[in-house]
């Protein structure tokens, strides 16, 4: 079929494509005709009774609306777009055998050259592990050719999962007898970096690929909408008797992908290694389980150019899964499609830990017997590796890895694990070099019964028995102190209660490599340490750290049991705050003061608010408000007053206020004023020098007591009228300065003319 060409189009006047289901007889030539010139472009659609119609945006509403009405139209639907379903490669699982017991089922086949799994994507490529010789004649539903080449990657990657040859070159894949069939569906798009097509090309490829042998068609690509298109396209392949596997997708923007969702699609979903569903891939719900099976989501295969690369997400699922089929099939020659496809469903298992409307995880090996695999000969277990050695003790803290060393000819189908008789493991789908964690139970001393017992799947069995020496009772540790909740500063002393003379060491904030080792005292029998850790700023708590404010004691025994007991605490490592101290800071003072220090406050507790002058203490305070008297005597220039303040755990912190004590009078001199006893009549004046460190107030004059002139301003003049005073005048000069220090001088007795 030849592929569209995109002609040019205005940005309002998009190409749309339809699919044009007819009925049986109908004329094509008329259906078309009835169109009129909204028809761009027109192609059957190889195999089914269809047209591929290409029309404007703007006539899609007229287009559809015709078809509607005319008889000889069954159904229109757009012609949705398809995606490959890989996906990002982080956390993926390369092992993508594990769990689905593939290795198991090559014990009775690797399939079968008369199998053919057909690759419906983007095209298969030759490669060093997939010659031409492994591939037979496909077709390109892209180019509308026989040469069904891979532009993208995907396609060749799919098909050597589900057939690579086993030479070395690359990965193995799970049918390495069988036969591929490439059909090209799909395109490599540069914009978005994944392969593309159209609902049209994927249903002409199912087709195609029912109609020339394929026993099972493989379609690790999805889209978002139903298609009738392509329900008569699975159809058509379930009539032929082929097997439709096809891949669940990733996007979450519907809940269902096609054609995975179209019944009787054999739909698969992801999952990792131990079964937890693959990150983004589309799951189930407890009322719609349309996922029939799970697998593996990650495998390491060759490209289109023979490249090993990385592959994830449903595309591989779908593969794996199609690979199993064709084992089945090559199990079961005269299997139906219904059958294998029943069987891997029924023979998948249930993951432990998830919901069980999750969809079951493929096993092969389960799948294989099933179908008539014969498994006559029991597995033998020799022996658990792993178990204490003479002199040896199994205890409680520390886990053993443990496995049973066993041969069988073809799959185990699972291993059980007992403990002193109790069942405590169990591995369904049992893959060789499955891993019991064990460790003696807790409070447990003694010969402890250990055993294993293998199975496969025609229900032989073989067991192993031992016992081992078991040290289950871990150290008691009391903390004596800190308290639970004390504040506490660094460093901190922790002291503790270990009972027992097997106690090899008890330890304070233990992690990794780190960890400060406590020391026993000998008339107590307690253990100590100052532990200076207990915060998450200590230079070590870049490597070894424990959350702020928590103390961790880990004690070993002889046997290495280890009990941790946590203490939370309050980590104060700085003094009390306060808001302000009064005086303000550069305040003139004369003579003794009160200073205060306000707003203290600490988490542990005030336990003094302590006041120092000039260094020398000035005393202290031990409840709010916290303020002290300050007595300089005589003392004049700076003061330095510095509180500090601690807390209930010792913190200390200082706050300083720097003041000016002043207690010096101003100096004073006379420049120009009557001698004393001089005789003066009317106004008089007298003329004053003063200064302070301070500054001056002001400059009195006082006759017989009484201040009679007074002046504020520097050059300082005193004015009166000795008409108005007695007879006889005591006169003095009186200054102040800015804090109230006083200066008295020139005592003099003058006369009235």
């Amino acid at each position: 079929m030849a592929g569209l060409a995109a002609p040019a189009y205005a940005a309002d006047a998009l190409p749309v494509q339809l699919n044009v289901a007819l009925t049986d007889g109908a004329d094509t030539a008329a259906v078309l005709a009835g169109l009129g010139d909204a028809v761009r472009k027109s192609d059957p659609i190889p195999g089914l009774n269809a047209l591929r119609v290409e029309v404007l945006d703007s006539d899609v509403d007229t287009v559809t609306g015709k078809l509607a009405t005319d008889s000889a139209v069954r159904y229109t639907e757009l012609n949705q777009t398809v995606r490959a379903d890989a996906d990002p490669l982080d956390q993926m699982n390369r092992n993508y055998w594990g769990g689905q017991q593939v290795q198991s089922a090559w014990t009775w086949t690797t399939g079968s050259p008369d199998i053919t799994v057909a690759v419906v994507d983007s095209g298969v490529n030759t490669t060093p592990d997939l010659g031409a010789a492994d591939l037979t004649a496909g077709y390109d539903f892209v180019d509308g050719d026989e040469i069904a080449t891979d532009d993208d990657d995907h396609g060749t990657m799919i098909a050597n999962i589900i057939a690579a040859r086993e030479n070395g070159k690359g990965g193995t894949g799970v049918c390495r007898s069988c036969q591929i069939m490439p059909i090209r569906v799909l395109a490599h798009n540069d914009a978005t970096g994944r392969a593309e097509g159209r609902v049209s090309e994927v249903s002409a490829g199912i087709v195609w690929a029912a109609d020339h042998g394929a026993k099972i068609i493989n379609l690790s690509l999805s889209g978002n909408t139903p298609s009738k298109l392509l329900e008569d396209a699975v159809k058509h392949a379930e009539a032929k008797g082929a097997l439709v596997v096809a891949s669940a997708g990733t996007s979450t923007e519907t809940p269902k992908a096609y054609p995975a969702a179209i019944e009787p699609v054999l739909a698969v979903g992801s999952v990792t290694h131990d079964g937890q569903p693959s990150r983004g891939t589309r799951l189930n719900t407890e009322g719609d389980r349309w996922i029939d099976v799970a697998g593996p989501d990650g495998a390491e295969v060759l490209n289109r150019v023979g490249v090993q690369e990385l592959v994830a997400g449903p595309s591989v699922s779908t593969a794996v899964v199609s690979g199993a089929a064709a084992l089945a099939f090559a199990t079961k020659p005269d299997a139906t499609a219904s059958e294998v496809r029943s069987r891997i469903v029924a023979d998948a298992s249930q993951a432990v830990g998830y919901p069980a409307w999750n969809a079951p995880v493929l096993d092969a090996a389960r799948l294989l017997h099933s179908l008539g695999a014969k498994d006559q000969q029991a597995p033998v277990l020799d022996s658990l590796s792993g178990l204490p050695t003479a002199g040896q003790v199994l205890n409680f803290s520390s886990k053993r890895t443990i496995y049973p060393v066993l041969a069988d000819d073809h799959a185990i189908e699972r291993v059980e694990f007992r403990v002193n008789g109790e069942l405590v493991d169990t591995d369904w789908a049992y893959q060789t070099g499955k891993r019991l964690q064990l460790s003696a139970p807790k409070g447990f001393v003694g010969d402890l019964p250990i055993s294993a017992k293998v199975y496969d799947y025609a229900g032989q069995s073989d067991e192993f028995k031992t016992t081992v020496k078991a040290d289950g009772e871990v150290p008691e540790v009391k903390i004596l102190s800190p308290a639970e909740g004390a504040h506490v500063t660094r460093p901190v002393r922790v002291e503790v209660e270990v009972p027992g003379d097997d106690i090899t060491s008890v330890q304070v904030n233990r992690i990794g490599y780190c960890g400060l080792a406590m020391t026993k005292d000998a008339a107590t029998g307690h253990w100590f340490a100052d532990v200076r850790s207990v915060s998450n700023d200590w230079i070590h708590d870049r490597f070894c750290s424990t959350p702020p404010g928590t103390i961790s004691i880990t004690a070993e025994d002889v046997n290495g049991n280890i009990t941790t007991v946590v203490r939370k605490v309050v980590v104060d490592v700085a003094g009390p705050t306060a808001t302000s101290i009064s005086p303000n800071a550069g305040a003139i003072i004369r003579g003794s003061f009160t200073s205060r220090i306000n707003g203290v406050s600490d988490p542990s507790g005030v336990v003094s608010a302590r006041l120092y002058v000039n260094g020398k203490s000035a005393g202290a305070d031990t409840t709010a408000p916290y303020e002290v008297k300050v007595w300089p005597g005589n003392y004049s220039g700076s003061l330095k007053l510095t509180w500090e303040l601690t807390d209930d755990v010792g913190d200390k912190r200082t706050y300083n206020r720097y003041v000016v004590a002043d207690n010096k009078a101003p100096t004073v001199s006379i420049t120009k004023a009557p001698k004393n006893k001089a005789k003066i009549k009317g106004t008089q004046k007298v003329y004053v020098k003063a200064s302070d460190s301070s500054g001056v107030s002001r400059v009195e004059l006082m006759i017989n007591g009484k201040v009679v002139a007074r002046d504020t301003k520097a050059g300082y003049v005193l004015s009166f009228n000795a008409s108005k005073q007695k007879k006889s005048m005591k006169v003095l000069v009186r200054v102040y300065d800015k804090v109230g220090n006083v200066t008295v001088t020139m005592n003099r007795t003058w006369y009235r003319k």
